[in-house]
């Protein structure tokens, strides 16, 4: 008969799980609906497979040997019959106060205490990160991962990379007022319409030295002023636009005939 049970969050941050393909990990949660209140069910691999996948073919054997070679489970046999122990079930389930107490007799004292099925999960020799027990989450002040290179060598904190990201001052967003290059643009340029938009394309420019950008708006305000007297009116361009056109490099006539001849061209 099956039974309701508990999923903890921690399940899925355990490594050793997580290296485990998909069904050995959903066989291992099916198994605790299984298990009676002391988490000990019959190893019967195929009544299994007909219990919890009926409509997939999954190797119950395979899995099994997984669990329990993870740490996880407990296969044992008494008088000949097999069984199987979940590891930490009482720890982790909380089984109605009605249900039923065990009929199967526990695993053998040798088994319980066997290194890495005693206590909390135990990391396998082939896992290269350490283990957690189901109801333990880990810290980012405690965790250390390695990676999984071939010496092992190199052991990334994540406490102490947190804290480094946090101890980063964060870089200012550019703006018109924090550059002093574009604030003297700004000041010289004698038509002062949406800034920002001329900051943004300030930005973008393959810009001169300064000492040419504002020589050459003085030079285009005598220009400007000249071809004025000479009834020629030149107006100026929108300043996001005379930094897109790059007008530093516009050619501009200061001389009265030449005015002149501009003007009634």
């Amino acid at each position: 008969m099956s039974r309701t049970r508990l999923i903890k969050p921690a399940l899925f941050e355990n490594e050793l799980l997580g290296q485990m393909d998909g069904d050995t990990v959903l066989t291992f949660i099916g198994l605790w609906c299984i298990a009676d209140r002391e988490g000990r069910l019959e190893d019967r691999p195929l009544r299994l497979k007909a219990k919890l996948f009926p409509y997939r073919q999954v190797s119950i054997e395979n899995a099994l040997s997984q669990l329990a070679s993870g740490g996880f489970l407990i296969r044992y046999q008494v008088n000949g019959e097999p069984f199987v122990q979940i590891v930490n079930f009482e720890k982790h389930q909380h089984p109605h106060h009605k249900e039923q107490s065990s009929e199967i007799p526990p695993a053998p004292e040798n088994l319980l205490t066997k290194e890495g099925r005693s206590t909390d999960i135990a990391p396998t020799k082939e896992s290269c990160c350490p283990s957690f027990s189901l109801n333990q989450i880990p810290s980012p002040d405690s965790l250390n991962l390695k990676p999984s290179s071939p010496d092992g060598e190199q052991e990334v904190g994540i406490a102490h990379a947190i804290e480094s990201n946090a101890s980063k001052p964060r870089k200012a967003k550019p703006s018109p007022e924090s550059d002093p290059d574009f604030a003297a643009f700004w000041e010289a340029y004698p038509v002062k319409i949406a800034k920002s938009e001329a900051f943004i394309e300030w930005q973008k420019a393959k810009l001169p030295a300064m000492d040419d950008i504002l020589g050459a708006i003085e030079a285009q305000k005598e220009w400007r002023a000249s071809a004025a007297k000479g009834e020629f009116r030149a107006d100026w361009k929108h300043p996001s636009r005379w930094i897109k056109k790059e007008c530093w490099n516009d050619q501009v006539t200061t001389s009265a005939r030449e005015v002149s001849e501009y003007a009634n061209f």
